[in-house]
């Protein structure tokens, strides 16, 4: 009698266990209902700042702001390949000078640390590389004069640039981490801080970006 009572007690543990186990299961899943983890498309519209790092464009120039965007492909639960465009506004402290900046297009891969099925939210290290160009345009206009040489006064005054036109292409890099905050399963708030060095002829530029933006999920 003692036997049967104690299968009868086994039986009826593993039957309650069991009972609660989808349930639990369920309620803490019950957000991933309908969300994506791979197969699908991103596309973020982005803004931020930048802030020169090396000495030579950061004493020329002064902390300034970026715009841009990335489409990206999740390959997987912890991978996707992007492709980013933004331009990085330079603001000049020399007063004669226009403002310049760093159009960059970039290609990379941008790895999720979340445990699969999870959360929906996550953190991300991403690296990319491509062209970067430098675009600066004539500024500073003054006005030379040609003087006679009998003495007389000045024949005619010709125009002058300070600074000249620029338009450089060089090869960059950059690294960085970031978050992706879930609103919905189709909306993001996505933040990022990068760290982008230009390889020019003259030596390597380098700036950090922090970025902000919101993500649209396809």
């Amino acid at each position: 009698m003692k036997k049967i009572l104690i299968l009868f007690s086994v039986f009826l543990c593993v039957s309650i266990v069991y009972s609660q186990n989808p349930s639990s299961e369920k309620n803490i899943n019950s957000e991933l209902i309908g969300f994506k983890f791979t197969d699908y498309f991103q596309l973020t519209v982005q803004s931020g700042f930048i802030q020169p790092v090396n000495p030579y464009l950061a004493s020329r120039n002064y902390t300034s702001g970026n715009i841009g965007m990335d489409i990206s492909y999740r390959v997987n639960t912890e991978l996707a390949l992007y492709l980013e465009m933004r331009y990085n506004f330079l603001t000049a402290k020399d007063t004669a000078a226009t403002n310049s900046g760093y159009f960059e297009s970039t290609i990379g891969a941008r790895y999720y640390l979340i445990k699969p099925y999870c959360c929906r939210s996550s953190l991300f290290f991403e690296s990319g590389f491509g062209p970067y160009v430098f675009v600066q345009r004539p500024s500073g206009l003054y006005y030379e004069t040609n003087i006679d040489p009998k003495g007389r006064k000045p024949t005619r005054r010709d125009p002058k640039d300070i600074y000249e036109s620029v338009r450089r292409v060089s090869l960059g890099g950059n690294i960085g981490i970031g978050a992706e905050l879930v609103i919905s399963n189709n909306i993001f708030f996505t933040i990022k801080s990068k760290l982008n060095s230009v390889f020019e002829n003259n030596g390597c530029t380098s700036f950090v970006t922090g970025i902000g933006g919101i993500t649209m999920k396809f």
